[in-house]
């Protein structure tokens, strides 16, 4: 929503208007840690909490109306089915996918995260 919003009715550049969305989407989860860090709030009741917030500022930011007119590249990364079943954003995943499975594998780093949390 938050990329719609910023794309068609603030005019940002589509290079420009993704980077802010997935800023917006972190920041989201960073509120919802810290309600569930902070605040002890269970993380369901968190997460619903940050749900009803993200959907009330999507509501009045759009004044209620949908967002459509993306560029067809854009919608195209998810309709057009590369071999026959592929579509760009699932073959994106299964790229990212592989990365982190490497580096959880193979790298010191990725070792490490595995030793994180746990039972005493």
């Amino acid at each position: 929503m938050m990329l719609g919003w910023l794309y068609q009715d603030q005019g940002l550049a589509l290079g420009l208007a993704i980077p802010i969305a997935i800023a917006t989407g972190m920041l989201a989860g960073l509120v919802s840690g810290l309600l569930i860090t902070y605040a002890r709030l269970p993380a369901f009741i968190a997460t619903l909490t940050m749900m009803s917030v993200a959907r009330g500022l999507a509501n009045i930011l759009t004044e209620g109306r949908q967002i459509v007119g993306y560029p067809e590249w854009f919608t195209s990364l998810a309709t057009v089915r590369h071999f026959g079943f592929l579509s760009a954003t699932v073959g994106l995943f299964l790229v990212m996918l592989g990365v982190a499975w490497v580096f959880l594998r193979f790298r010191a780093g990725g070792r490490n995260l595995y030793a994180i949390g746990g039972s005493p």
